[in-house]
């Protein structure tokens, strides 16, 4: 596709002679007059303007200085033609913003170069324009992942101090909120389910049935411009995601895979963490109950032997037994009760092994770590 030229100038022989020197190289415009030069300067994007001073009506200075009031993306390069050749005509031009003169008695040789010389100049420079804006772009777009992976960085070490479903559910919609999205969260466990809405803090019916009816529709479901992903006792709704085709969209995609099994990972610990303090609740009962059960025993095994001790001893006088059965006697009161004691020692020794089985069960303190001035997170929204 050729670059296009416009031609001002009054004088119809002038424009027939420079749009054929032109029109090879270019698709080239002509305007007669400072009306017909705007109009055509507003509705193309020229890469040359030729602009005669000398034209009747509004001359070629006034006619500058109404395209220039004109926006373009990008500014075409001003050539002012002119039967004049003395230095104030070209300090005027200058002044104008031309990026050259050439005089009307020029030879159509050199015209030509010059020319020439101005397209590959207009074309070095718009190269450069575009390198500095791909540049400042890449640049841009650095520093915006930059941002916003140090953000999720920051939001994944905070989900890991959360203590509940709330909390999480807090800390993302914080998140969610900075990058302009709404969301809601599902957390399904042992046939209970909790919801929460960003924006009304409990979920609609209808959100309800969604999640309930694309909780098998795979790890990442897209519909319209929502996005739902699933993980095994998680799902996160994303109400409006960005356009696809924007910077925004990848990076998001990229981190909410990442982001959905962090919370599941998260929330397994929570119900890991519950399980355990519930086992260590019921484990503490049933010591306890072994501890008393083993307590009464050993009570009721030491009264039955204290009254044989004390019937056998009391009937001595009234039993006509010789010495050594006597002695045979004592020596087996005194080798039960022996054992007994030994008995009692290992029964003290079950309650120590059984108190200190407990006391090894701590669950791990969920409760965040908050730092100084009383947050964890920065930014979070209050949610409950």
């Amino acid at each position: 596709m050729k670059d296009k030229i416009l031609i001002i100038d009054d004088v119809p022989e002038i424009c027939s002679l420079l749009t054929m020197q032109l029109e090879n190289e270019f698709e080239v415009h002509v305007a007669n007059d400072g009306i017909q030069a705007i109009e055509a300067y507003q509705d193309h994007q020229y890469l040359l303007v030729l602009l005669d001073i000398e034209i009747p009506g509004m001359d070629g200075f006034e006619i500058c200085q109404e395209l220039n009031q004109i926006d373009k993306p990008r500014k075409p390069s001003l050539i002012f033609i002119s039967g004049h050749d003395d230095d104030e005509t070209t300090l005027r031009c200058f002044e104008m913003g031309a990026d050259d003169f050439i005089s009307k008695n020029t030879e159509t040789s050199i015209l030509n170069k010059k020319l020439k010389a101005l397209v590959r100049y207009k074309r070095m420079v718009s190269a450069l324009h575009q390198e500095e804006e791909n540049l400042t772009e890449l640049v841009n777009t650095t520093m915006l992942q930059a941002s916003f992976y140090g953000s999720c960085l920051n939001l994944m070490a905070d989900i890991q101090l959360a203590d509940s479903e709330e909390r999480i559910a807090q800390i993302v919609f914080s998140f969610m909120q900075s990058q302009g999205l709404k969301t809601a969260f599902s957390f399904s466990h042992d046939g209970q389910t909790n919801y929460f809405d960003q924006v009304n803090r409990l979920c609609s019916p209808i959100e309800k049935k969604v999640f309930t009816l694309l909780k098998d529709k795979g790890r990442i479901y897209e519909f319209s411009s929502r996005l739902v992903l699933n993980d095994q006792h998680v799902s996160l709704l994303i109400k409006q995601m960005p356009d696809s085709q924007s910077t925004q969209y990848g990076l998001l995609i990229d981190v909410l895979a990442k982001l959905v099994p962090a919370i599941e990972m998260r929330y397994r610990a929570l119900i890991n963490n519950r399980q355990l303090q519930l086992a260590q609740h019921s484990l503490q009962s049933t010591v306890s109950n072994i501890q008393m059960a083993v307590q009464e025993m050993q009570e009721e095994r030491q009264k039955i032997i204290d009254d044989i001790v004390m019937k056998i001893g009391l009937s001595f006088h009234d039993m006509d037994f010789s010495d050594d059965q006597e002695q045979f006697l004592i020596k087996l009161i005194e080798t039960s009760v022996m054992e007994q004691a030994d008995n009692n020692d290992k029964f003290v020794s079950i309650n120590q092994q059984l108190t200190q089985t407990l006391d090894s069960i701590h669950p791990e303190t969920l409760t965040p770590q908050f730092t100084e001035d009383g947050d964890s997170g920065s930014g979070d929204i209050e949610l409950f």
